[in-house]
């Protein structure tokens, strides 16, 4: 047995929260720095590092802010993070099952392949899966509308991926409600505006990035080095991948700028 330092369960911060907006990934340290920013503005906001979305109350009470944006986060957003404090027993058996997947996957087992870990991890995931893609096959959409039967998924997909792709998570929305895909068409962007990031988050906890595309073609070559894709399991640089890559580019399908407290809390 390897040694582990009950002492780096301190170092564990993972993403408990996250921005409505644009789904950026906060930890409890994060939220503080959010907060300590505002303080130094004098106007009593929080303002998401990610999108710069301000988060705001009616009231002038820096009290009140507090405590609308506490139970804003509570109560009314899912946390990503997919467990309480309090259920540590089911926290840890399901960080141990990510973790499994990526080392099996890092050990190159030929029974084994990327897209057997793919799968598995979204067969583990307990709150959400968030990916960007450069392209897509209809093989990748089956999988995920099964998936998202159970957790929230969202993806980017840049490329001319065709009426018919785009249908099965616009006209076909039903089959899989919890499943959202914003398609960018590459005749719209300049060229350096497109965005070519791979990359798949499951729970804020584990990732897979590189050059993969999602399609079973691109994880296939991937097993065979033909194409790049790293397994990442520190939840700092998990939560940094997310937020750089996912986020930023899906805070810019959104013109809000700021969100009221008082709407979104339902009491």
């Amino acid at each position: 047995m390897s040694d582990f330092n009950i002492e780096s369960l301190l170092d564990f911060s993972p993403a408990k929260y996250w921005c409505a907006n644009c789904y950026a990934l906060f930890s409890e340290k994060t939220l503080k720095s959010i907060k300590t920013e505002a303080e130094r503005r004098k106007d009593w906001i929080y303002i998401c590092p990610c999108c710069s979305i301000k988060y705001i109350h009616s009231s002038a009470s820096e009290y009140l802010l507090d405590h609308y944006f506490t139970e804003y986060l509570d109560h009314t957003v899912k946390r990503p993070f997919p467990y309480d404090n309090e259920d540590l027993h089911n926290t840890i058996n399901h960080i141990q099952r990510l973790a499994l997947i990526a080392k099996q996957i890092k050990s190159h087992k030929t029974n084994y392949s990327p897209l057997r870990g793919l799968f598995e991890a979204l067969l583990q995931a307990k709150s959400f899966m968030h990916f960007t893609s450069y392209g897509i096959s209809q093989f990748m959409i089956g999988a995920l509308k099964v998936a998202s039967q159970n957790v929230d998924i969202r993806g980017i997909v840049a490329g001319n991926s065709g009426e018919n792709m785009i249908c099965e998570t616009t006209d076909y929305k039903n089959d899989a409600p919890r499943l959202t895909i914003q398609w960018l068409n590459t005749g719209e962007y300049r060229s350096q505006d497109v965005p070519h990031q791979k990359l798949v988050v499951i729970d804020g906890l584990l990732a897979f990035k590189g050059s993969t595309n999602l399609t079973q073609t691109g994880w296939r070559s991937a097993q065979k080095n033909m194409d790049i894709l790293e397994v990442v399991t520190n939840v700092n640089e998990v939560i940094n991948f997310h937020n750089r890559y996912f986020s930023s580019v899906w805070a810019k399908s959104s013109d809000q700028e700021e969100m009221d407290l008082d709407d979104m809390i339902p009491f």
